[in-house]
């Protein structure tokens, strides 16, 4: 019989096993019958406190395969998965992605502009940072004729995975920002002084460009 300490390391171990959902979402969006993908997805529009970060995602579906597509397995909506395993698939989103685009609303802005706009501006600028896409998916919301061509994917962040690598990289820079942000200032997450942001990344391609607003 083993110590119940090992026991507890199988089950952990078992447990990351049987959420593989990568490859789900992954065959997915090789349904929607284009080869780049592009997907969007949005973390902090439910906590009262810290900033609304916004992420889009431009996956090479045909590259994302075998050897590409192993960091991914874990791959599933950035609520499902815990911390640690959130950070390693950020730096696999980063390393597969063909652009990622991050944009940042202070609360400042959400208390101008209202939470709902601010989220579907968010949404919109980050598939146009993704463009050119074959498709473009974006978790639950339409965005209206001033975006890119669409389709609104309810659950999406658990069934595409354009969508939940957007979900990822958008919950991980938030978490990032929450800790920074407060520890550099010492104050509460709602006064922490935030600047809007935004930034795309292009791995191999153009490179990062950033922007404050």
């Amino acid at each position: 019989m083993r110590p119940s300490g090992e026991h507890a390391a199988a089950d952990a171990i078992l447990a990351r096993v049987t959420k593989r959902t990568g490859p789900k979402l992954l065959a997915f969006d090789r349904r929607l019958g284009g080869r780049l993908v592009a997907g969007a997805d949005e973390a902090g529009r439910g906590p009262l406190a810290g900033p609304l970060v916004v992420a889009g995602v431009l996956l090479d579906i045909e590259c994302v395969r075998d050897h590409r597509a192993r960091p991914l397995g874990l791959l599933n909506d950035s609520k499902q998965v815990d911390a640690a395993t959130r950070e390693e698939l950020y730096r696999a989103v980063l390393a597969c992605a063909e652009r990622v685009s991050v944009h940042v609303f202070p609360p400042a802005v959400i208390d101008r502009d209202g939470l709902h706009k601010s989220n579907l501006r968010g949404l919109r600028e980050a598939l146009w940072a993704c463009q050119p896409a074959d498709v473009s998916v974006v978790d639950g919301f339409k965005l209206g004729p001033s975006a890119p061509p669409h389709r609104a994917v309810v659950d999406g962040d658990t069934k595409s995975a354009a969508i939940a690598a957007a979900s990822i990289v958008a919950k991980v820079t938030r978490d990032r920002y929450m800790r920074t942000g407060c520890a550099a200032t010492g104050s509460s997450p709602r006064t922490s002084g935030w600047r809007a942001a935004s930034w795309t990344w292009s791995p191999g391609a153009a490179g990062r460009s950033s922007s404050a607003r």
